[in-house]
């Protein structure tokens, strides 16, 4: 069916707005309504979550332009959204009917500033691929095969109104509606204005793509097009054109003699490297995206959609993925925090459980969607414990970082398909060990991350004796982990563990009254002892 789309902006703001007013009457409704019982209205409440995005998802696809992005957006704010609104916009893929040659034409040349028959030597005037925002045609300039990356006529205008009829639409679910006021509504729409023009700007996308192509030079399994930068504009990107396979289409891998798991952790490998070490990371790396070449290298498209990894939190995020290779709890829950994942109120007792939980079963277990788990407690509970991280006030997770979330998911996915035997939590647990240092974390600081491992069980049992010695002392007590804890306790371990504390404490002591002693010297016996601490602790 061929979406239409209203072209006076009046229409489509009364489109964007009759959507979102019929939202808030329903959820008023919903709240007028009575329940035998609270799982009855938890039921009801998640089949109204999922009606809305069905017909959010609907009218997308209707309407097209910037509502299609806002379904984008949304489906990656599973922190903030109900899994039952969000899944529905998942699958919402930024594909429209192409605006006609005729009305492509005059904006190009007034961007180029002469006719397209004088620049290139040949022009197919059939779109490659058309989108939301712009289309794509197939050219030829001086011998070289390009891609001709165009904005759609007046999307600029029709972006700015849709912009205007959504921040509306938002501002009264925020001050009519409980939901929008919890989900902070304003704070979404604003990010959805800042990466929406962002994409508007293709000058800009060439500069990105430019950066990332730098980031990628020395590595010859992953590419991206090169820009024509005498020819590229804000409303004109001419880059090379590339070719393949793919990634999803993991049966013409296999005939063409590309192994599709090493695609997969050439995919996951590329990625560590952007989130952990270069900051720059593809936010839409959906299949139509990619592709493969005959030698098995992955080449990226399409940077429109981009995200950034502050400097400072890159350190961080390293020392959040070595702690769940090392299935660190405390030191997990430690990154989140100075990520600022952690919400005021999140029970930081809880979350350690739930994280132990889930990234133990995420690195041992088989891929879900190859051997299937079966329903049962441990599933439900699995799921009660994810859920309880995004949605259920323990995690949020900070607007700077909406799109990282959206192409994790989205690699995840693409990765399933490739290598269907391989956890995804366990192949970045492989590739990311390669990047773990490249941020300055050093010997020295892997030194002192392990005796604060060490040394944690003591602050532990301080604190503790502090809370007894002062009468305020909470008793918080789950019996699930001291039973699995008694029934694997081993007494030798646990005897060579306190000689090898005793024997570590006599050192230190030792060290503090030679004063000549050189520091990394000192960092080295700590870092040598401590790890034995580690190894053979119960």
């Amino acid at each position: 069916m061929t979406p239409r789309q209203p072209t006076r902006g009046w229409l489509r703001s009364l489109s964007v707005l009759k959507l979102a007013g019929g939202a808030a009457y329903r959820s008023w409704r919903f709240s007028l309504r009575r329940f035998p019982t609270e799982a009855a209205r938890a039921r009801a409440q998640e089949e109204l979550w999922r009606s809305e995005g069905e017909r959010l998802r609907a009218s997308a696809v209707r309407l097209g332009g910037l509502l299609i992005k806002v379904g984008q957006f949304l489906s990656a704010r599973a922190d903030v959204l109900p899994e039952s609104f969000t899944r529905p916009l998942g699958s919402l893929q930024d594909v429209v009917p192409a605006v006609a040659w005729g009305q492509v034409k005059p904006g190009l040349e007034r961007a180029l500033g002469q006719p397209v028959t004088e620049v290139f030597e040949s022009f197919d005037t059939e779109p490659l691929a058309a989108a939301s925002l712009a289309q794509v045609y197939r050219a030829s300039y001086r011998g070289r095969r390009v891609a001709v990356k165009v904005l759609r006529p007046g999307i600029e205008e029709s972006v700015q109104t849709d912009l205007r009829a959504v921040r509306v639409a938002a501002s009264w679910a925020s001050r009519l509606t409980e939901w929008g006021r919890r989900f902070d509504l304003m704070t979404l729409w604003a990010e959805l204005a800042e990466v929406t023009l962002q994409e508007l700007d293709l000058a800009g996308e060439a500069s990105r793509l430019e950066r990332f192509r730098s980031n990628f030079k020395g590595d010859p399994d992953v590419r991206a097009p090169g820009v024509v930068r005498e020819l590229t504009r804000r409303r004109v990107l001419v880059m090379d054109e590339m070719t393949g396979i793919k990634p999803d289409d993991r049966q013409r891998l296999l005939d063409a003699g590309i192994d599709p798991v090493k695609v997969a952790r050439i995919l996951v490998r590329s990625f560590m490297k952007q989130w952990m070490v270069d900051g720059l990371f593809h936010a839409d790396p959906h299949p139509g995206n990619l592709f493969v070449e005959p030698d098995g290298s992955v080449t990226y498209l399409d940077f429109g959609m981009m995200g950034e990894v502050l400097a400072e939190d890159r350190e961080q995020i390293q020392a959040l993925t070595s702690s769940v290779i090392r299935q660190d709890t405390e030191g997990m829950v430690s990154a989140l925090e100075r990520l600022q994942f952690l919400r005021p109120t999140t029970h930081r007792a809880r979350l350690k459980r739930a994280v132990g939980l889930l990234v133990n079963r995420l690195l041992s277990a088989p891929p879900p969607a190859q051997h299937g788990w079966e329903e049962g407690p441990e599933v439900d509970e699995l799921v009660r414990e994810i859920r309880f991280f995004l949605h259920d006030n323990t995690l949020q997770l900070p607007a700077r970082y909406a799109f990282l979330g959206r192409s994790l998911g989205i690699v995840g996915g693409v990765v399933a398909k490739l290598a269907p035997d391989e956890p995804f939590v366990r192949l970045m647990a492989k590739e990311a060990r390669r990047y773990l240092g490249e941020s300055g974390l050093g010997w020295k600081e892997t030194a002192r991350d392990l005796l604060a491992r060490a040394l944690s069980p003591l602050r532990r049992a301080l604190a503790v004796l502090d809370k007894l010695d002062s009468g305020t002392l909470k008793m918080d007590i789950d019996l699930a982990p001291l039973i699995t804890e008694l029934r694997t306790e081993r007494r030798s371990r646990r005897a060579i563990s306190l000689a090898i504390l005793a024997g570590f404490s006599l050192i230190v002591a030792a060290f503090s009254h030679l004063p000549t002693v050189p520091q990394d010297l000192f960092w080295a016996a700590a870092a040598v002892l401590t790890l034995l601490t580690v190894l053979f602790r119960p």
